[in-house]
């Protein structure tokens, strides 16, 4: 093992907000309209995608969150700013 040289390696990044929770969001309030952003889905994005798309297609839509399939604002990245 001492002799030996690394052929090749693979690696990910895992994100992550702080709480660990998704962040779907438009980011209209960073002058950004017409950019909506669903990140830090961490190692569980791929099975709760279906739900995250949906929710993020009808943000786009311009469907309130009262109205809509979920409450999204426990997404809303306005949670690290309120504490």
């Amino acid at each position: 093992m001492g002799d030996s040289t690394i052929v090749s390696s693979i690696n990910g990044l895992y994100d992550m907000t702080p709480d660990g929770q998704t962040i779907i969001s438009p980011l209209n309030y960073l002058g950004l309209d017409g950019v909506y952003v669903c990140t830090g889905l961490s190692g569980h994005g791929f099975k709760l995608s279906p739900s995250f798309g949906l929710i993020t297609s009808e943000m786009v839509s311009g469907m309130s969150h009262e109205e809509a399939t979920f409450d999204w604002t426990i997404f809303s990245p306005h949670r690290f700013r309120e504490g």
